[in-house]
């Protein structure tokens, strides 16, 4: 078996893939192969869970809060989110913006 990075996995130290089923083998190869992807995807999950952490107060004056666009703006006036998360899964929000907002509350909490 070849991971992604092409490493061969069918050496590994008492793995014997004859001892296996074929649809166990397959499993495994498939693990192998995607290794890479599904621990960036456990990293983006960690990274929305964070966001999702991060509270927006009510009522918050997006004007004020210097670097965001006018219709970024106009997006969290409409939506109101009540996390950063739902911010950033919000159609039209940029990661710019996210990363702004982040800035501005982080800041706002160290006043």
């Amino acid at each position: 078996f070849l991971s992604a990075r092409g490493e061969d996995y069918s050496q590994i130290a008492g793995f014997n893939a004859g001892n296996y089923e074929p649809a166990v083998k397959e499993q495994a190869e498939i693990g192998f192969k995607y290794e890479g992807y599904l621990a960036r995807q456990q990293q983006e999950l960690k990274h929305i869970s964070a966001l999702d952490q991060i509270r927006i107060p009510m009522g918050m004056n997006y004007d004020t809060i210097p670097g965001l666009s006018a219709e970024v703006v106009e997006i969290l006036k409409k939506l109101q989110p009540s996390t950063l998360g739902q911010a950033s899964r919000t159609s039209g929000m940029t990661p710019a913006a996210v990363t702004i907002l982040r800035v501005y509350l982080r800041s706002r909490r160290a006043a």
